[in-house]
């Protein structure tokens, strides 16, 4: 799990599973950090749209994403988002998949 500013993209908290799936630590680093280079640009649009209607979803029903590790390596997550009430803070719930999937897979 971790806390996300919604507008900057900023970590601002995350558990120790989230240390231990991502291998190191987040805080104070940007999505950027665990987002695939090749899809950094159309998260950071989807955030920002995101962010103007916040609501409890997961990304993309059924879909799995690619999410990079410290060491370079990509993981398959899936992801559920929390608003946090009355602050432009996220929660966003992250597991590991186990089931393979396409390279090109968002």
């Amino acid at each position: 799990m971790m806390i996300v500013d919604g507008d900057s993209g900023k970590i601002i908290q995350a558990n120790p599973v989230a240390y231990e799936l991502f291998g190191a630590p987040l805080v104070s680093a940007t999505l950027d950090r665990v987002v695939p280079e090749r899809h950094q640009q159309t998260h950071k649009e989807h955030r920002r749209d995101y962010m103007q209607v916040p609501i409890t979803r997961p990304m993309g029903v059924g879909v799995a994403f690619h999410a990079v590790a410290a060491n370079g390596r990509e993981i398959l997550v899936e992801i559920g988002l929390t608003p946090i009430p009355r602050t432009r803070l996220v929660i966003a719930e992250i597991d590991p998949v186990d089931d393979p999937l396409p390279k090109d897979a968002p």
